[in-house]
């Protein structure tokens, strides 16, 4: 069979966000460059139906409420589409693919019912137009639905699960839950995590997950300080794992205040604020990794493990400018 070579011209902005999401959701080739060809075809296999179905809304208006010949249709419903996407701007980047044998048969169904006097370059066009005005937290879900999909099942049938991960490694978890962070970047699988008779909770990237495994015959089982952990997660965000609940007071200077204010990304929430100083429920990671960057605008009050971490932290710190 031929190769099907598709060429496309984007929007600048488009292309920006289609190269940062290579990197961000581990479309690399082996030398670390952007694997463009994978990235693309992962979308149409993932977004084609979603995206066609909402072509075929807009054609069925078309039909219906215009009242127009049927061999009319296409036309109109392509002057639409143009206009549509037209506010996106000047078509300054070319993207070239080839679509792969997978994803052959998907071509065939959009060249045979889906152009509507488009070009396959335009139809694609649109498709990742589409696609790249999603919050990135989204994109992420629709390229893993048949992860989440794995991870879903697993909960509704309330067994664990073996999880494989792009590193190598595999898990054998509970799941609890697919959770965001509230800032709309990246999806989170967490649950608690069998090692030998070892439970922890355990957070995972959901496009770091290759392939999950249904265990049959195995309950899934979360008692309730696990479930009190991981629901501090969700609350406090599912980025970091939480296996010692520490209860922390951080006072935090004027300048400390402002910068709490500011840096929103994996901010923690405090229970409780008292002038100056700031209750929260999370793990040491957390604080430590968010207030590190605070230096002398924060400082740990309590809990004394989390005051030698963060002291030990500075003192390497120090010690490279000796």
């Amino acid at each position: 069979m031929d190769l099907i070579k598709v060429k496309v011209n984007l929007p600048e902005k488009v292309y920006a966000v289609l190269e940062t999401d290579m990197e961000a959701f581990g479309y690399l080739k082996s030398n670390g460059t952007p694997n463009k060809n994978g990235y693309i075809n992962a979308i149409i296999k993932n977004f084609f139906k979603t995206f066609a179905s909402r072509e075929l809304e807009v054609i069925t208006k078309i039909r219906n409420q215009i009242h127009v010949k049927d061999e009319d249709v296409p036309a109109i419903a392509n002057m639409f589409f143009e206009e549509r996407y037209k506010k996106d701007g000047n078509y300054t980047k070319d993207l070239q693919f080839i679509i792969q044998k997978e994803n052959v048969d998907i071509y065939d169904e959009i060249v045979d019912l889906y152009l509507a006097n488009r070009s396959i370059s335009q139809y694609f066009r649109e498709m990742l137009i589409l696609f790249t005005s999603y919050p990135m937290d989204k994109r992420e879900s629709i390229l893993c639905k048949n992860i989440i999909s794995k991870i879903q099942m697993g909960i509704d049938e309330n067994r664990k699960a073996i999880i494989y991960l792009s590193d190598g490694t595999k898990k054998t978890m509970d799941f609890y839950g697919i959770f965001g962070t509230g800032e709309q970047i990246f999806n989170y699988l967490i649950g608690v995590e069998l090692n030998g008779n070892k439970r922890e909770t355990a957070t995972y990237r959901l496009n770091k997950i290759k392939n999950v495994v249904i265990v049959p015959d195995s309950p899934r089982v979360i008692n309730d300080d696990e479930k009190e952990k991981l629901e501090l997660m969700v609350h406090q965000g599912p980025i970091f794992a939480i296996n010692e609940i520490l209860d922390v007071a951080i006072e935090l200077n004027e300048y400390g205040k402002t910068l709490f204010r500011l840096w929103i990304h994996d901010r923690p929430k405090p229970y409780k604020v008292e002038g100056n100083i700031y209750y929260f429920k999370s793990s040491l990671n957390h604080i430590a990794i968010y207030f590190y960057k605070f230096g002398t605008t924060a400082k740990i009050l309590s809990p004394n493990s989390l005051k030698d971490f963060m002291k030990e932290r500075f003192k390497e710190a120090a010690d490279l400018y000796k």
